[in-house]
């Protein structure tokens, strides 16, 4: 049986990163933000993994904060947002890693 309610929360995950990829990378070339660490002698997978970390590092300061105060509190990004670039990241650091491991 399928999770139609996961399946939901793909598809906004999925629109939300072609819509914000719009604001970074060219249309021919999904991964162009991405691609800059390569610059620096990075994986591509692996500065996804740190953008990654940086939504791993905000949903601990929500956590922290409501262990605090019993509140979700955020001035720049909702916890909703936060959880769904985690999502869209975790996607884009397997398909960067796959990609990379394809090269090797």
């Amino acid at each position: 049986m399928r999770n139609q309610e996961i399946e939901a929360v793909f598809k906004e995950c999925s629109s939300l990163c072609d819509t914000k990829n719009e604001d970074y990378a060219t249309p021919d070339d999904f991964y162009a933000n991405f691609r800059t660490v390569e610059t620096i002698a990075m994986p591509m997978w692996i500065g996804c993994y740190v953008r990654l970390l940086d939504k791993i590092t905000r949903l601990s300061g929500f956590v922290r904060r409501y262990n605090q105060t019993q509140k979700i509190t955020a001035k720049h990004e909702s916890i909703e947002d936060t959880l769904k670039d985690g999502i869209n990241y975790l996607a884009l650091t397997l398909v960067t890693y796959r990609k990379w491991k394809n090269e090797e």
